[in-house]
């Protein structure tokens, strides 16, 4: 299959996890905000500004920095594999301990065990980061978005279940914990790869040298975008920052879904075209154009 028709195979099934998700996740918004409170959905998005900041140090840029490489041996990734499992229980100890500070940040002893909880997440993501990331480094995103889709379907049905029985902010706690563990576990049935016992020094140091440049990177960008959503959750309290959270996802909703479609194809796609600098230029300036 030539790389136009993997790009083309790749948008249309990424379209499909985009719509699809948006569709499913429309649904399950308009059955949980009857059976939960404002205030239910901004507890979860306090803890949520926390979420996918210190994500980044879990995955700590081994994902992008894997689909680098041209071609990666068995070693590179069970050494990826394997690192990032050593960041996540690094970020999950400190985070259990530093819960009371986030409580105490926001003002809110209910958020302790709500972080401590829902950040088991972070131990739960490892076990399939490399099998995910080499689909996407192969374009091949089909078993990706199936694993998605199910996954949260299944853990929406169940998250509105326990909301109906009364969970109250647990539902959706309980909700992003099904998933992540269901997601994990399809990827892992429909996926080939299996990590062994190889690790390479040399490979780890690889790694943290360029991890380092796509974590800063992230980190960076991601204050830029988030800083009013931890002001708000502060200044403000949990149910504006429901609100708040809900009107600005709607707003940017087009570029967003555009976003997700095409852009995390395009970092493995021009791997592809590694020592070719000057088709790298053309495309690149295609794409601006």
């Amino acid at each position: 299959m030539s790389i136009k028709e993997k790009l083309l195979h790749g948008a249309i099934w990424n379209s499909i996890s985009q719509f699809g998700s948006q569709a499913i996740n429309f649904i399950l918004t308009i059955i949980l905000a009857r059976l939960l409170t404002p205030g239910d959905f901004g507890l979860l998005g306090q803890v949520a500004v926390m979420t996918g900041l210190l994500g980044y140090f879990t995955e700590f840029g081994i994902t992008p920095s894997l689909i680098q490489k041209k071609n990666p041996t068995k070693t590179d990734c069970d050494t990826a594999y394997y690192m990032m499992f050593f960041f996540s229980i690094i970020v999950y100890v400190l985070v259990y301990f530093l819960a009371p500070f986030i409580g105490s940040f926001y003002g809110n002893d209910k958020l302790i065990p709500i972080v401590r909880v829902l950040f088991i997440q972070f131990l739960i993501a490892p076990f399939t980061f490399v099998h995910a990331t080499l689909e996407t480094k192969n374009l091949d995103y089909k078993k990706l978005v199936v694993a998605d889709l199910l996954s949260l379907l299944l853990s929406g049905a169940t998250g509105v279940i326990l909301a109906y029985k009364g969970f109250g902010v647990w539902s959706l706690v309980w909700q992003a914990l099904i998933g992540i563990s269901l997601k994990s576990i399809i990827i892992i049935t429909l996926t080939t790869w299996r990590p062994g016992f190889s690790f390479s020094i040399n490979c780890f140091f690889n790694y943290l040298k360029s991890g380092a440049h796509f974590t800063y990177r992230n980190i960076t960008l991601y204050f830029s975008e988030n800083t009013d959503f931890l002001i708000i959750g502060k200044l403000l309290g949990p149910s504006i920052l429901g609100i708040y959270t809900l009107a600005f996802r709607m707003s940017n909703y087009p570029f967003t879904k555009l976003q997700q479609i095409f852009g995390k194809m395009f970092f493995p796609a021009f791997n592809l075209f590694t020592g070719d600098k000057n088709k790298i230029k053309e495309i690149f300036l295609k794409l601006n154009l």
